[in-house]
């Protein structure tokens, strides 16, 4: 890809956003036996569409952060990306169908995945803040930055692209839920700390991974 940003043009919503034949045609959670399949165009089976719906929300920190940011489900009752999360281009199944099944049960889908969505969030801010102090982040830094001030600022910035799809009133929105993640990562941050620690080593120690980063850099 020339350019990094054309992925823009296929509506991205989350990372990976899986391109076959210019249609998006699935995101996270993905294997590689399912992406083969996919890129294959052979046979897939989704057996909920309404549980893949949450986990593709659960398993993607801009959805999840919208859906904290909102308390709702609401901004991503979006057609690009329930497609993705039931494989649409693959399995046929209607969009339209399973959207109207979300819609009848948006209230209850919140309220089962909103606890789930504060340790996704809580994971990525801890994972963010270790990228960015280049692995050296220690827990008594970690104690430092978590504050709900502070998290609430990440989660504005992370559900947003510039002030595009923030709430009214979005520091008043993102409260309860800076708060729910700062205590999920005050009581858990040891291990979550050694979790991302765990993750940052495998990719910064992968020269597969570096090399094809190189690639793509060269290209830019």
């Amino acid at each position: 890809m020339e350019n990094l940003f054309q992925i823009i043009n296929y509506k991205a919503w989350s990372v990976p956003w899986i391109i076959v034949d210019g249609q998006a045609a699935a995101t996270d959670p993905v294997e590689y036996p399912e992406l083969e399949a996919i890129i294959e165009n052979r046979e897939l089976v989704v057996r909920d569409p309404l549980e893949a719906f949450k986990n593709t929300i659960i398993h993607s920190g801009y959805l999840s952060s919208i859906v904290a940011l909102w308390g709702s489900i609401n901004p991503i009752l979006n057609n690009e990306v329930i497609s993705v999360a039931i494989r649409e281009p693959i399995t046929k199944i209607n969009v339209e169908y399973v959207k109207e099944r979300i819609v009848e049960k948006k209230e209850e889908i919140y309220r089962e995945i909103i606890d789930v969505v504060y340790r996704t969030l809580g994971i990525a801010f801890v994972r963010e803040l270790l990228w960015a102090s280049r692995g050296e982040l220690t827990e008594d830094d970690l104690t430092k930055y978590v504050d709900p001030l502070i998290v609430k600022t990440w989660l504005i910035a992370k559900a947003s692209i510039g002030r595009i799809g923030l709430p009214r009133d979005p520091w008043n929105r993102g409260s309860e839920s800076a708060e729910a993640i700062s205590n999920f990562i005050s009581r858990s941050a040891r291990g979550i700390l050694n979790k991302v620690r765990r993750e940052y080593e495998e990719i910064t120690s992968d020269e597969d991974y570096w090399r094809v980063i190189r690639e793509i850099s060269d290209q830019v």
